[in-house]
């Protein structure tokens, strides 16, 4: 697939910064083939989008040098992100993608994209699989800040219901084969025994 011209309309945010309770480290800082998962990402976005940004905490290392975002609540969680990303987005709308999926095409993101119009009714245009939805490579519209920031103030964290009061467009993974025929962007870095 040839990669068109860069998509204008929606901007792009690479989430860092979580507890990797699992991993036992920081995520964005591992190397595969000599490369941090956060820069595989940002290689794969930056081919895909004009705009892209890492959002973390001060203390979250980020090993790239695209614009930074700076997630100042109290609270760790990826909604928290997606809120100070929101809040950055001078798009239409924005696409979320945690640091460790490392294996993202860019040929998915343009196909998924293809999805989000520059308007819409959908608040929210989100992969699902027979495993569930995948909230952290998906895309979000601004206007859902102050839901968003509802939920944050109320401990309501858990980004699957948000998106279950959201009006969501759906999108089967099967659909995106064409763009990644194994599926491999949403193959995510969760524990040790994942890394290749």
């Amino acid at each position: 697939m040839t990669i068109p011209a860069l998509i204008s309309h929606v901007e792009a945010a690479i989430l860092v910064g979580g507890a990797s309770t699992r991993m036992g480290r920081d995520k964005a800082t591992l190397q595969l083939d000599g490369v941090s998962l956060v820069e595989h990402v940002a290689k794969s976005l930056t081919q895909a989008v004009q705009v892209v940004r890492v959002v973390g905490r001060a203390d979250s290392a980020t090993p790239t040098d695209l614009p930074r975002v700076l997630d100042t609540h109290e609270t760790r969680a990826p909604m928290v992100g997606l809120y100070a990303a929101l809040n950055a987005c001078e798009a239409s709308a924005l696409l979320l993608v945690a640091c460790d999926l490392p294996f993202i095409r860019p040929e998915l993101v343009i196909g998924l994209l293809g999805l989000v119009p520059i308007e819409s009714e959908f608040d929210a245009v989100v992969p699902r699989s027979a495993q569930g939805a995948e909230p952290l490579l998906a895309v979000y519209r601004p206007r859902t800040l102050s839901k968003i920031e509802a939920r944050i103030n109320a401990g309501r964290l858990s980004l699957n219901r948000l998106l279950n009061d959201l009006n969501t467009l759906w999108v089967d993974v099967e659909d995106l084969r064409s763009f990644d025929p194994e599926l491999d962007s949403f193959r995510n870095l969760n524990q040790p025994e994942d890394l290749p």
